[in-house]
């Protein structure tokens, strides 16, 4: 296991080795046992695991346990690396924070109503016209067929009555 897996693993899953990777465990107690760098930062990792276990258990109210969480996300850094350079199991194995599902909430309800909607509500309107339009005009056209049509049983001169269905069709 190499000095920066260790590392990331470290950051990952704290210093409970039950929590990491099976397959890690064994390579991560021989780099401690046999690094200082890896055994000075598992030492850290666990005095601060130890200092959040503690916070925690003594803090009696959820505000403080909000007030702590505050101000642990305060400390990370401003500007984190990006997705492709962390390891696939760092990639969404945490679980957000209050605050950050908060955060993310009010985002995706600000960009729900930030949407330009005014030109879908156009093309809307504009096709529901054409459609009432041509509604209107193809039932005037039906019934002046109708009535053409009734007036050629009445007449004799269906002849004149086809050629004028004729030209109507063809001037629409």
């Amino acid at each position: 296991m190499t000095r920066a897996r260790f590392q990331d693993l470290l950051d990952m899953h704290g210093s409970d080795l039950a929590a990491w990777p099976a397959a890690d465990r064994s390579a991560a107690e021989r780099l401690v046992a046999s690094d200082a760098d890896a055994a000075a930062a598992f030492a850290e990792a666990r005095h601060l695991d130890g200092l959040i276990r503690a916070s925690l258990a003594t803090s009696s109210s959820e505000a403080e346990n909000e007030a702590i969480a505050a101000r642990l996300l305060d400390a990370l850094p401003s500007t984190l690396p990006p997705q492709s350079a962390l390891p696939a199991q760092a990639r969404g194995a945490r679980a957000a924070s209050p605050a950050r599902r908060e955060g993310a909430k009010s985002f995706a309800r600000n960009r729900l109503f930030s949407r330009p909607i005014l030109p879908r509500a156009a093309a809307f309107s504009l096709a529901a016209a054409c459609g009432i339009a041509l509604g209107v005009f193809w039932a005037q056209k039906i019934t002046h067929d109708e009535q053409m049509a009734a007036a050629a049983s009445e007449s004799t001169d269906a002849i004149a009555v086809i050629f004028q269905s004729e030209t109507a069709i063809g001037t629409f």
